[in-house]
């Protein structure tokens, strides 16, 4: 394996960049960064794993400390179920990273859905204190039409089932006597695909985050 280390701060991958490998951290830390935030990944993720059934990276990379990388073998490897059935280890390594990046992009949506709703809720009750104040001095209050346009943000798309999904799985493949058993019973590769639609997902989901910001404080 290629080993290199990257300083702290330094973008080594970028958004678009041809996916030929997969990078393995060693050491330090890796902001994964993406439209509207960003993820802290460390030892034993691998980087590159939700985008093993692509040939380009969906997220861009930054150093977050002095960190080592070495690379990890190529998706075409990890595509060929016989390669990986033989090394169960290297499946399970994927495995367990795909699924810790899918636990921190849904805490981190959480936290994006917990902003926004408080976003809607003190526009609202900035302009309903307004009026009130406006009353009290006698004065009419300026309408803003616009207000009625603005709505609670992605309410309805919670990813609480998602949270319970992967936090139990992460549990199940912390332990190698389960992690084995998936292995053993080649439920691994059809997990990680179905990872990689959910982050897929996610990420579409965050991308109008900072949209939806701007648009919510323009009345403020």
């Amino acid at each position: 394996m290629a080993t290199k280390t990257i300083s702290a701060g330094e973008f080594f991958l970028q958004t678009g960049q041809t996916f030929d490998s997969f990078l393995i951290i060693e050491s330090g830390s890796v902001h994964a960064v993406f439209p509207g935030g960003k993820i802290t990944l460390g030892q034993g993720d691998v980087i590159g794993i939700c985008d093993f059934t692509s040939n380009v990276h969906s997220l861009t990379y930054q150093a977050a400390t002095d960190c080592v990388i070495s690379t990890y073998g190529s998706p075409a490897q990890f595509l060929n179920n016989n390669y990986l059935i033989d090394r169960p280890e290297i499946l399970m390594q994927l495995a367990g990273s795909i699924n810790h990046l899918a636990c921190e992009l849904i805490t981190y949506y959480d936290n994006i859905l917990f902003q926004c709703n408080n976003a809607y809720n003190y526009v609202l009750n900035c302009y309903a204190d307004y009026e009130e104040l406006c009353n009290k001095s006698h004065e009419i209050a300026k309408t803003f039409d616009a207000i009625s346009t603005l709505k609670p943000f992605e309410s309805q798309n919670s990813l609480t089932w998602h949270n319970d999904y992967y936090s139990g799985l992460q549990n199940a493949l912390l332990n190698k006597d389960t992690g084995m058993f998936f292995c053993n019973q080649k439920l691994l590769p059809g997990l990680m695909h179905h990872a990689v639609k959910d982050i897929d997902d996610i990420l579409s989901k965050m991308q109008s985050h900072s949209k939806y910001m701007e648009y919510a404080t323009r009345f403020l």
